[in-house]
């Protein structure tokens, strides 16, 4: 590339683009790369003050082939179900101190929402 930029006095975008996809099919070959889908992963857990419902911070990701770029989204999901409410919410607001949640979490907590997800 050094010499292509101080012979031609320009930047190699065609050979940079070349380099590039052979390093990543080598990446590749390794097994080193991000997979094409990172499964939800629940990081968090609060309850919102406003609502006296529980929420979750969760993230994913997934690779865009198009852009040859990595995806990572977050996403904080309020939950209204009874059940959840009942089981993580004390009658003050806070999170139950009685619930152990063993964070991170692969996947959503609620598993209704889960399965919907």
């Amino acid at each position: 590339m050094a010499d292509f930029i101080l012979r031609q006095k320009a930047f190699p975008t065609e050979l940079q683009s070349r380099m590039a996809e052979r390093l990543y099919l080598e990446q590749i070959g390794k097994g080193d790369i991000f997979s094409p889908f990172i499964m939800p992963e629940t990081i968090r857990v609060g309850v919102n003050p406003k609502t006296m419902r529980p929420y979750y911070v969760v993230c994913w990701g997934a690779f865009d082939g198009a852009s040859t770029l990595p995806m990572v989204y977050m996403s904080t999901i309020e939950d209204s179900s009874e059940k959840i409410v009942k089981l993580l919410v004390t009658p003050d607001g806070k999170l139950n101190p009685d619930t152990d949640i063993p964070l991170p979490i692969g996947g959503l907590l609620n598993p209704d929402l889960a399965s919907r997800f």
